[in-house]
């Protein structure tokens, strides 16, 4: 008996989010350099914890 597991595409969110966030600052400000990535990685932490309760 196998049983098919099927994975939730919500759980891209975090990624989804770190992407935005990182891409619209770069295109804000014109330099890719001005967007910390822990920001962006401690704001999809965030977005990951919220998914999780």
């Amino acid at each position: 008996m196998s049983k098919k597991i099927s994975g939730n595409p919500v759980a891209l969110a975090p990624l989804v989010v770190f992407i935005l966030l990182f891409v619209s600052a770069a295109l804000i400000t014109g330099d890719f350099s001005k967007m910390p990535i822990l920001v962006g990685f401690f704001i999809s932490v965030g977005v990951a914890i919220l998914i999780d309760n």
